[in-house]
This record gives C-alpha cells, structure tokens and sequence, in this order.
C-alpha cells in the first residue's frame, strides 16, 4: 500500500516527520517497506507548457516539442511519444536529470547527456511518470494538470513522500482511512471522515428503472447501487490526479478516477457500469453458466470462459442476462464507461473472499486492486457509505444528477460476537501488568467499543470489534492490541530460567527419519511436494474398478474419494488437498527427466488427506519411491536399466529397517501400472495359502510397480517409471526397534544349486516357500539366480535356478545328511506346487 503523507493529512493531523512515523508504524507491528521522498532527484525537472510540435525532418516516428518553462526560457525536445499535444503541461528534464531507462532489462539509472537524434540536436526530454519513478506506466509522457504553473521546479508542483506498507494480515490497511485510523490511535489524535452526504437531486422516473437481484447471499453478501445522469466525462482535478499518481494509479478520466479514488480512501471496489447498456437498469449478482463468456477491460481485452463456481454481475433474464463484469475483480467491455457515456450505474458490493481469490488466480495473470481487496476482506458496511461519497464526487466533479436514493441490498448482513478479554490475560501472554484505565484508553484509540466488569486484576472488558477490524476474532487478537498502541518496547525482555526441558521424541519421528535413511542410503533424493493439487491432476492417476486386491490396494494409498477443497486456493493447480502421492511424485519425475537428469531416483515421505464425515479428513502418512528407467553404473559413463526388482530391493530394505516381517508381494492388476510387472504390499504373507485364503484389508500396505505407459504419457513422460506407494502409519504401528539376530555360524555350509520347471501360473514365491518350509531347519537359505523361458523348457512354463544353503548349528553336514533333504524338498515342490527338477538336458 503506497500511502501518499499530502493525502493522509485529509483525514488526520500527521504532527511527526515521515521517519518518526514510519517508526511508529514498523514498533505497531506494521511493516514499512520504504520511505520515498517524491521529487528528491528531481533537481533538473521543470514544468514546461508545449507550445509547438513538428514533424521531425529525418524521421517519421519522432517529433519535435517547442516546451516553454518559465521567464524567457524554451528548448527543443526531441521525442517519440504520441500522447502529447500543443498546450500540455508536461516536466522537462535537463542536462543532469537522473531518470528511470525502461528500454533496458531490469531497469537501470540514466543521467540525461546531450545527444543528437537523427541529426537534430536535443538537450531536454520530456518525461513518463515512469522515468520520473513515479509509476510504471511508461506508456507516454506524463501529462500534468492544466492549472499546473509553467516554469516551476517540478518537485514543488507535485513533491511529496509516499510511505509504502506491507500489511498483509490487516485487511482494513487497504485504505487510506485504514491508515489514517491507525496513526491516529498511535499518535492520539482525531480522524476526520470525507464528505459523504447527498441528497438525491430528483426522483427517478418511469422511464430510468433501476433494480437489484441477489441470487446468493453468501456469494454477494451486499449490493449498493446508485444511478447518476448528466455525466460529463472529462479529465479528473489536479489534486485527484496527484493522489492517485502518489498510489500509482494512472489516471484516466473523471468517472474511473472517482471510483478508483474511492476504493484507495475507504477500500471498497466500486464499479461503474454505462447505465444506457444495462437494458432495464437491472443488475443481477449470480453464478456463471456453463461455457459462459466475459470480454473483460483487461489491457489484452481477453474473453474469458467461466464456471459455475465463478460469480459475475449480468443483466436481468428477461433482457438476455449477459454478464457485465466479473464480480469483485474487473469489468466487461460491453458496460465499459466511454468519452460519450452521459448516465453512470454506480456498483458497490461485498462479495465472498475466497470465491474472489480463487476465479482471479483461474482467470487473470495478477490480482486486480479491487480483487485483492476482497480476498483480504472488505467489511459490508463501507458499500453504501463509499456508494455516497463516489455519488458526491461525481456530482461535484463531473456535473452528474444523482436521481433517487440508492438501492441497498443487503441479504448476507453479518453480525459479530463480542469478545470478553479478562485483564489477567495480558499479563499471562505478555508477561506485563497493565491498568484497566491504561487498556480502556487502547480500545477507545482505536474505536473499539466496550463495558467493563469488575475491577484490578479481576477486571473484564466486553469488547465488540469495529466493523473495519475484521482480523479481531478472539481474546489473544485484543491483547496483542494493547501491545501494539501501548508500545512494544514497554513488554521487559527476560532471561529464559531453569534448564531447558528434555522432550522425548516421538516413535513416529524416529521411524520416519529411519526409512529417510534407508532411501537417502540406497541413492534417492527426497522431494517436498504440495499437498495441494487440482482434481484435474489427480484424475491423471486411474483408481481400480473392480471389487478385488487393487481396491484394497487404492483404499489404502489412492483412496477413489472426494478431495477436501480449498476455501481460498493460490490458484487452480491448488484447489483440493492431495487423496494421493502417486501424482505428485509423477510431476517430480516428469520434471527430473525434463531436465535431462536421466538418472531419477526420488522419494516422498508425506502425507494424504481421506476425507471423513463430520470431522477433519484423516491426515495419511505415505512414502513413495519414484524412479526412471535407468540408472547411473560404477564407471563414468555406463548406464544400467532400472526394473521391478531393483524398486522391489529398495522396498525390503525399508521393511528390514523397520523390523517386518512376514511381508510378501501379491501380482497385481491395476489400470494405473503395467498389467504383468505390478504387485501388491502384504503383511501376514503365507504364499502357500495363496489363492484359498482371501488377504484382509489391514495386511494391505502399499503397491509397486512400474507405471503403465499411457499413464505415464498423461502425465508427460515418455520413458519407463516405476513408483512404489507404502502405508508409513500402518508399517509403524509394526515396527521393531530391536530386531533378533543369529550369532555368526561355526561350521562350514553345503551349498547346492537346483533348476525347477515351473507352470507360468505359479508364482515363484510359492515355489521359494515350498522350499524353505521343507528344508528347515538345515536349509539356512534360498536364493534365484536365474529364470529361463526358451525353446529348452516346455511352453506355457519357466525354469527357476537356485543357490540352497545348508548349515547345522552344532557340526559340519555331511552328504548323506544333505542328500535325503535334497529329494524331499524335490519331491514337496512337485507335490504341492507342481514343479519339476530340471534335467541336465533340458
């Protein structure tokens, strides 16, 4: 908020320096940005009057400016800007004048030097608001008042020091009445409110309707709206022009002035519609339709698509119902107010905060100045009082004829509670004890109203919030108050006593931060997703559909349900909380591999947000691994492809951190993942009851898999993924911190390799736990080294090599005692899996 001092001092008497006052404000805890004294570097700018313009003899784009500034002095300026004409009051800087280079990228200081364009010397220029550094319009010259003395410095025309303030968490800071409420209370003095009294100047006729149509009162709380005729357009006074130059607002001409003008002094938005192109002077405040469009006065002129979710201001169903402007944000072209407008239909309205926020991030590049009012929040009751004062402006200013009183509609009034602030609270918060005299004097600074009870320490104050003050909400907000307006440096700075406490850390922090280590180990880099996203992006993910293990599977790590929504999104890529992290971890992969890094090894360790009813969603805690499809090898240079296992690896060293056991991989059908190479997360595995007894949902863990491709494509990625998607909470609840070790063994091993024929239907894990029950306890254990499918094996099967390792703990085994366990777990394998021992010429 750019707050011009010249300004502020209609409203209330600023008896300090800027610099005191800025640190006044920055100890209330409002932080000051910067302090511009506007016209210190204006030492070699003048007023000067254009008495002439030609054509320039060598260059069709260029012009030469006869300026006059004062006494007998004129010059020659050579200039290309097309906005100025003879008789304009305009600033010329001389030899020496510091100005703003807007043709350089990012800006830079210029001191102006004598130089000849096109052959024609110039020792002046005429200059933007931009080059002077007070504005960013670098549009054209800066064209001042007409009543503008010729031939002064420019800084005593329009010097001034402009404070700029960052208030975000005030919304009332938005206005300059807002400003000037709060240097009032610090320096204790009176405000003074603007001119905002009119009295219609007649009665509206039979043929100048006007009405108002509310359809949602929680989508426009309020809507004011005043109908003006005999408007005469023209440009704004000087002293409206200044001040809006000051807030850096172009300005325009008398009717956008007056609006704009308004909205700095009271922040409150007002539009202004052309009333002879609102059929029946009926405005309607609803939602969009479907595929709706808007032409809106965006520099761009860009149409807009709308939603229902979006709100617009539209004309009465009986005479089309187009829309006219986007609520709270910005106007449409076909209400737009022209040179030949002559009846103005004045719009003050309250609309919701976060419908405001969330349609401007859909629709437009930057926030508007009226839209980021009404996202911080607008208080319903400056629609009509602002109303007035724009009526009276414009009756003033541009000869207009209120006709009838304004029409107020007002269906959503809010009313607030008030608030009981025991005095003891602000010596328990701020360590201070106050008098109740000293409190009572805060609220009244500050236009609070209350009643007091009791008395000392046992004093309570009932405090009602004025209506501007909407971040006062509970008893913490008023201490913090008396803080404020009493001074900061009054709250004693203290040594902290006593030791510092011992706080145990809690057993999911430890178990978050081993399976951190475990991925950081094996060569993943941790990413920090939002945990907001769009509906969109999540549909990109496909759910399960048929009633089997993948729904178990999306149930626990891409539940198939409503998002939470966001009241008040950053943008639309932000609008729901996130029901997976399957996404989210696909756009970082995306991204890796956009960059070319093709070695893309990552993992998440956040949470998902379940929806429940009634309560606040189920915060989910997940780690997903992401990879791409190849991964860097030992030497500068090799490269090696990434698969199932080499996920599925990763996937057990978390398990063996955590101390699980029992664990298994189930194949897996599942439309997100490739149709062969995607399992199932289980707890409780016993693969030899696979297929008979059904797996309950609570042994449900996670998936892994490598993503299906056109999956992946929706996404933007063209190469191999594999993801892997665990349920943290459910492995915590499981872990071990002290797992059971096996002391190193004494005695030599027997080692044996076999080769097992097995049907495609069966998976190896059941043939691998087919062997390790049959040998226990001797057979220590199991491992596949090799899987063949070829012309050598029958087809529809594959041949299973292992290494089988054999250990007795008390003494060396000796072949006859390997060699019946041998052909007992050869014949187990047959019998209850149907594998064959593979000859030596198969």
């Amino acid at each position: 908020m750019r707050v011009s001092l010249k300004w502020l001092q209609d409203y209330v008497d600023v008896t300090v320096s800027a610099e005191e006052l800025g640190r006044l404000l920055t100890m209330a805890g409002i932080e000051v940005d910067a302090i511009h004294p506007v016209g210190e570097a204006w030492n070699h700018v003048w007023t000067a009057r254009i008495d002439g313009l030609s054509r320039h003899p060598n260059a069709d784009r260029l012009q030469l400016v006869d300026a006059f500034y004062g006494g007998d002095r004129r010059i020659q300026v050579v200039t290309g800007a097309t906005n100025i004409s003879v008789g304009d009051i305009v600033p010329v800087g001389l030899v020496g004048t510091r100005y703003r280079d807007s043709h350089v990228t990012p800006p830079a200081e210029r001191i102006l030097q004598p130089t000849v364009m096109r052959g024609i010397p110039s020792e002046a220029m005429v200059m933007s608001g931009f080059e002077l550094g007070l504005n960013d319009d670098h549009s054209g010259i800066l064209i001042l008042p007409r009543e503008t003395r010729v031939g002064i410095p420019l800084s005593e025309a329009l010097g001034d020091t402009v404070i700029e303030l960052d208030l975000k968490g005030r919304p009332d800071g938005l206005s300059m009445i807002g400003v000037a409420r709060e240097v009032a209370a610090l320096t204790n003095q009176t405000i003074r409110f603007p001119v905002g009294d009119i009295t219609p100047s007649r009665g509206r006729r039979s043929d100048e309707p006007l009405g108002v149509t509310v359809d949602d009162p929680t989508l426009c709380p309020r809507f004011v709206s005043v109908l003006l005729k005999d408007v005469k357009i023209g440009p704004s006074p000087a002293w409206m022009q200044e001040r809006l130059q000051a807030a850096g607002i172009r300005a325009i001409n008398n009717v956008v002035d007056i609006t704009n003008f308004v909205m700095i002094e009271w922040g409150q938005p007002l539009h202004a519609f052309d009333y002879d192109h609102v059929p029946a002077g009926h405005l309607v405040a609803r939602a969009a339709k479907p595929g709706e469009v808007l032409q809106t006065l965006a520099a761009e002129r860009e149409a807009v698509t709308l939603n229902p979710d979006m709100v617009v201001v539209a004309g009465h169903p009986d005479h089309g119902g187009h829309p006219y402007s986007l609520a709270g944000i910005i106007g449409g072209a076909s209400t737009e107010i022209s040179d030949t407008s002559t009846s103005i239909l004045l719009e003050a309205a309250n609309w919701k905060q976060s419908n405001v926020r969330r349609t401007a991030r859909a629709l437009l590049p930057r926030p508007t100045d009226a839209s980021r009012r009404f996202e911080r929040g607008v208080p319903q009751d400056h629609a009509l009082p602002a109303a007035l004062r724009a009526a009276r402006l414009m009756v003033d200013l541009a000869g207009a004829t209120m006709v009838g009183d304004a029409i107020d509609a007002w269906p959503g009034h809010a009313t607030r509670s008030p608030i009981k602030m025991p005095l003891s609270e602000c010596t328990r918060l701020l360590g201070i004890t106050y008098a109740p005299d000293a409190v009572a004097s805060v609220f009244t600074r500050l236009g609070f109203s209350f009643s007091v009870d009791g008395d000392g320490s046992d004093t309570v104050f009932t405090v009602e919030a004025p209506v501007w003050r909407l971040d006062i909400e509970q008893a913490a907000d008023l201490v913090e108050e008396v803080a404020r307006i009493d001074g900061y440096e009054k709250v004693p700075s203290t040594i902290m006593e006593g030791a510092l406490p011992q706080l145990p850390q809690a057993p999911s922090i430890f178990w978050e931060d081993a399976v951190r280590d475990v991925l950081a180990a094996s060569g993943h880099a941790e990413i920090v997703p939002y945990t907001w996203t769009s509906v969109t992006r999540l549909s990109r993910v496909p759910h399960a559909s048929s009633a089997d293990l993948a729904q178990l599977v999306d149930a626990r790590v891409h539940p198939h349900v409503s998002p939470v929504r966001i009241s008040n999104p950053a943008s639309a890529d932000q609008e729901v909380m996130r029901t997976s992290s399957l996404q989210s971890m696909l756009d970082a992969v995306r991204a890796g591999l956009k960059h070319e890094d093709r070695d893309v090894h990552l993992f998440d360790v956040g949470r998902i947000f379940v929806p429940r009813p009634d309560d606040l969603p189920e915060e989910r805690r997940i780690v997903t691994i992401g990879m791409g499809a190849h991964r860097s090898g030992d030497t500068i240079g090799e490269r090696h492809e990434n698969s199932f296992y080499d996920l599925k690896a990763t996937v057990e060293a978390i398990l063996g951190r955590l101390g699980v056991g029992g664990h298994g991989f189930i194949a897996l059908a599942h439309p997100a993942f490739h149709p062969y190479r995607t399992a199932a997360i289980v707890l409780d595995h016993r693969p030899e009851a696979a297929g008979r007894k059904p797996v309950r949902p609570e042994d449900v863990i996670g998936v892994i898999g490598e993503v299906d491709r056109t999956v992946a494509s929706n996404n933007g990625i063209s190469e191999r993924v594999l993801l892997a998607s665990l349920d943290l909470d459910r492995l915590i609840a499981k872990a071990r911190d002290v797992v059971p070790v096996s002391p190193l063994p004494r005695f030599q091993a027997v080692i044996e390799d076999l080769a097992f024929i097995l049907p495609d239907a069966i998976p190896a894990e059941r043939l691998t736990s087919s062997i390790l029950r049959t040998g226990a306890p001797l057979l220590e254990k199991v491992e596949m080294f090799d899987v063949y499918t070829g012309d050598r094996v029958p087809n529809g099967t594959r041949s299973l090599a292992y290494t089988l390792t054999f250990r007795a703990p008390d003494h060396t085994l000796a072949g006859d005692e390997v060699a019946p366990l041998r052909a007992k777990i050869v014949a187990q394998a047959e019998r209850q899996v149907g594998a064959k021992l593979r000859g030596p010429d198969a």
